[in-house]
């Protein structure tokens, strides 16, 4: 500093060592003067909490730690302590690696090359990463240079520009390099994530998804004032699905795939229209092409139909009384109509209930209602647990402290919430009253039966809609299971029972246990 220039260090000295709350506010440029003011106002009074422009801070970060906004903003925070939920965090080192890049701009810029040449490969700057998580093609401003093979991008690398602006609202760009891209060579305004081996598509597909996170963002922002520096992105938590969420994850993956594949087969048959030599070989090709096409559209499209849903995808004793039921409902027979909606309702409970005794069972959960049930069925007579009996089973897991202590994702945790919901119990309890009706001879007049029918299949299509989670775990029975003693597996012959269709085909699959029972009816998880 030049000498004319006097300069002064103040030091503050806080009166007491307990830490004091923080409050953190930021002005902004659009917003109406008095809001703002008022707004500040409100923020100085308060003890914790926080407006629209600030927010206060209970303890203040630790000494040298970033006092950016967004970094140590409530929301934020609660955000990044609810990662867990998704499954296990670890550091984004343990997961990839994170090769230098070949060149550098200012010190390599030598070795750049305006034009390609032969053995030279392109080099990828952080301006040729898109958006849309590709890489643009070369362009008159790309630059090349000979690169060594060891030092060059591969397919499946990550690449993120280093340099972000803090202001702009984007997300990190995060691109993948893909086979086609190829060759190619990073400089230093892109960090590559190199990933390993070990690192399945899912859990590698959720890295991705977080990196362009808004919350991923509010970190690097917090924590860089223009640049994502490797040392640091190295130590960032980058959570890791459990194996639903990674089996679902990897299905939408294969679905948006498939969806994909359709699309381009779509788009080729339309360009070919005319290109056949002849007009007739053309006109056949495009009406049995066209077909197949429509038909796959068709049969995704039925899916979006709740009802189509039920009849295919849940479990067979749910998805046939259902389609029962909508046969009476088409043929106006209303009073049959009206009972086999209760009896679908008392179905749904009961197969729901036993699940979840089963699973307790498997926990080491023990559940109240079932010593009722026990004791009257000890007692004889012919009358064996109903729709109370269930409804019962049903509460009491959805209201236990053990249950809740289940962690997310586990199915005992899923089957005993699924009709917690104030929606959901009152839709039950409504079913229950018109059961318990109907068992005391307390019929419906005919004058009030179809609006009863509306009342009461409304309020089963709202059970069936919180039971979805029954279309994920299929039911099957054991037809046959064969043990091989050397290799110490099982061959398990099986009938998946989902659907309205009893005639079903066998499927096979190796199990690692002799303990399942053939007749015996269990839930693949």
């Amino acid at each position: 500093m030049h000498e004319l220039f006097d300069t002064a260090a103040v030091f503050w000295r806080p009166r007491s060592l307990a830490g004091q709350p923080l409050k953190l506010f930021r002005f902004p440029r659009h917003e109406d003067e008095k809001a703002v003011e008022s707004d500040f106002r409100g923020l100085v009074g308060r003890a914790n909490g926080t407006g629209k422009f600030g927010y206060v801070l209970p303890s203040p970060p630790e000494p040298g730690e970033s006092l950016s906004m967004e970094l140590h903003h409530p929301v934020t925070t609660a955000r990044w302590s609810k990662l867990n939920v998704w499954g296990a965090t670890v550091p984004l080192k343990d997961l990839f690696e994170i090769p230098a890049p070949a060149l550098h701009l200012h010190s390599d810029r030598h070795l750049l090359r305006d034009q390609r040449q032969d053995e030279t490969v392109r080099v990828v700057a952080g301006r040729d990463l898109r958006h849309d998580g590709t890489l643009a093609g070369p362009d008159d401003s790309s630059r090349w240079a000979m690169v060594p093979p060891d030092r060059q991008l591969r397919a499946g690398d990550l690449l993120l520009r280093r340099r972000f602006s803090p202001h702009a609202r984007g997300n990190l760009v995060v691109a993948e390099v893909a086979a086609d891209d190829l060759p190619l060579a990073a400089d230093d305004s892109v960090v590559t994530l190199r990933a390993d081996g070990r690192l399945g598509g899912p859990q590698r597909l959720v890295a991705v998804l977080f990196l362009r996170s808004p919350l991923v963002r509010a970190w690097a922002v917090g924590l860089s004032v223009a640049s994502l520096a490797p040392s640091v992105l190295g130590d960032l938590p980058i959570p890791q699905p459990d194996a639903a969420l990674a089996v679902t994850i990897e299905g939408l993956e294969a679905a948006r795939s498939q969806l994909e594949s359709w699309r381009c087969e779509s788009e080729a048959l339309l360009a070919s229209v005319f290109e056949d030599e002849s007009a007739i070989t053309a006109r056949r090709r495009i009406l049995e092409s066209g077909r197949q096409l429509r038909m796959r559209v068709d049969a995704a499209t039925l899916l979006d139909d709740f009802s189509h849903r039920v009849r295919t995808r849940y479990p067979h004793p749910i998805a046939y009384r259902w389609s029962e039921m909508q046969v009476h409902l088409s043929r106006g027979a209303h009073e049959a109509a009206y009972e086999a909606i209760l009896e679908t309702a008392e179905v749904l409970l009961c197969y729901t209930a036993l699940a979840v005794l089963s699973l307790s069972r498997d926990a080491g959960l023990r559940l109240g209602a079932v010593d009722g049930i026990r004791r009257r069925l000890s007692r004889g007579g012919s009358n064996g647990p109903g729709f109370g009996d269930w409804a019962a089973i049903l509460k009491e897991a959805a209201e236990s402290k053990a249950f809740r202590r289940t962690p997310d994702g586990d199915p005992l945790n899923d089957f005993s919430r699924i009709f917690s919901t104030p929606e959901a119990a009152s839709a039950l309890q409504r079913l229950a009253g018109r059961r318990n009706a109907k068992s005391h001879l307390r019929r419906v007049d005919a004058i009030d039966l179809p609006s009863a029918i509306e009342e009461a299949h409304a309020d089963l299509t709202t059970l069936l809609e919180h039971a979805s989670v029954l279309a994920d775990l299929p039911l099957v029975q054991v037809t046959s299971v064969r043990w091989d003693t050397l290799q110490r597996t099982a061959q398990v012959d099986y009938q998946e029972l989902t659907g309205d269709n009893a005639l079903v085909p066998g499927q096979q699959r190796p199990y690692a246990n002799s303990d399942l029972e053939v007749g015996s009816l269990y839930l693949v998880l």
